[in-house]
């Protein structure tokens, strides 16, 4: 459906907040008068999660050391998430 636009308007992100990737399409579509008619992106997760590998370590450590179960690791789940990725196309 092609339907008439109007001016942009910015947005109020929860997700990807401080992605460099959304910031510069925001930043291109609100203040460039060559702003995109359509992008394509991918996303890695375990680039958006907020844990590095070596946190996940420490995490895991703890938790043994308290003698916690759980079904799985923080590690693996970190590994887990690290070869997800989130593909989309914007049309503007």
């Amino acid at each position: 459906m092609d339907c008439p636009g109007h001016a942009p308007v910015l947005p109020e992100l929860h997700y990807f907040k401080r992605d460099p990737e959304i910031e510069l399409l925001i930043d291109l579509r609100m203040k460039s008068p060559l702003a995109p008619l359509h992008k394509e992106f991918s996303i890695s997760f375990g680039s958006t999660s907020g844990i590095k590998e070596k946190d996940a370590i420490k995490i895991d450590s703890v938790l043994k050391s308290m003698k916690l179960s759980l079904g799985t690791t923080v590690t693996s789940e970190f590994h887990h998430e690290s070869q997800r990725f989130f593909e989309y196309e914007i049309d503007f």
